[in-house]
């Protein structure tokens, strides 16, 4: 090798890592989203005390989808079932009135209606 190529190889090592960090970010930022939206579903569900039919469901489901262009694949149940429980410990720990959970109506009001 020269001593050309042999320069450029901590460049391309560079670049190859910082694709893979931002390809890993990108993935848990889908994650982090589709939990956040799970999250705002629940809350309303629980501070304003109503239940979603599954035509509801499915129509925030494909909102979210289309939110975080279906990068949520095999871990989206585990997601689910976190995201409902950490927000339910909300409601109850912090209250409705709470920022936190006026936050995630929010989210729900302007984004999932």
């Amino acid at each position: 090798m020269t001593k050309r190529t042999l320069s450029c190889i901590p460049a391309f090592a560079l670049l190859l890592i910082q694709g893979i960090s931002f390809a890993a970010l990108a993935a848990g930022s889908g994650e982090q989203q589709f939990s956040r939206y799970q999250q705002a579903i629940e809350v309303t569900k629980q501070c304003r005390q109503i239940g979603f039919s599954n035509g509801e469901y499915e129509r925030m489901g494909e909102i979210i989808n289309g939110k975080i262009d279906h990068d949520v694949g095999a871990k989206r149940l585990s997601l689910l079932l976190a995201a409902q429980k950490d927000a339910r410990n909300l409601v109850k720990s912090k209250g409705c009135d709470s920022s936190d959970a006026q936050e995630l109506l929010k989210i729900y009001d302007s984004e999932l209606r």
